[in-house]
């Protein structure tokens, strides 16, 4: 299910996540094995020096969510290997401050998943790439996250302030 929430990891996000206490070696093993299952995938990031990352392949979905109707709304692999990935930096970055009580990550949005939860529900309309949950004041606020790693997007990020302040 770690790799349904995040699109994407690599070994050592999967170690520090899942495999916690374990060598790097031992983790690789164990994804080889559910990769041989076809469970998951690896793909090489060549920026990275051949770092394989891995994601989620409908196999292994069918096996570890089996909800048909979550598959057509979501994403088992990611478009953008590098923005997938410093999202998962950023989730990890925020779960660390106490004032955060979740982390949502897009798959999980619109998975319908958590339309048991009205804010996350409503926040779904905006297509963020993570909802995250915060108390503040004794006041929780479900705040959504807007990742952009290039600036020639500026367009489309007035476009998205412009939606989230009408929501």
């Amino acid at each position: 299910k770690y790799l349904f929430v995040n699109k994407a990891a690599s070994v050592e996000d999967i170690c520090l996540d899942v495999f916690e206490r374990t060598s790097l070696k031992t983790a690789h093993r164990r994804l080889m094995k559910l990769s041989r299952q076809n469970l998951i995938q690896a793909q090489a990031q060549r920026e990275k020096g051949n770092r394989m990352i891995y994601s989620l392949t409908s196999t292994g979905f069918k096996r570890s969510i089996s909800e048909e109707k979550v598959m057509k709304r979501v994403q088992l692999k990611s478009d953008s290997l590098e923005h997938d990935l410093t999202l998962l930096q950023i989730k990890r970055r925020f779960k660390d401050l106490k004032m955060v009580q979740g982390f949502y990550s897009e798959n999980l949005i619109l998975s319908g998943v958590l339309d048991n939860i009205l804010e996350i529900k409503q926040l779904r309309e905006l297509r963020p790439d993570a909802i995250i949950k915060v108390i503040i004041n004794n006041k929780t606020l479900f705040l959504p996250l807007e990742y952009e790693a290039s600036s020639k997007y500026s367009r489309r990020n007035e476009n998205l302030l412009a939606k989230y302040y009408t929501s």
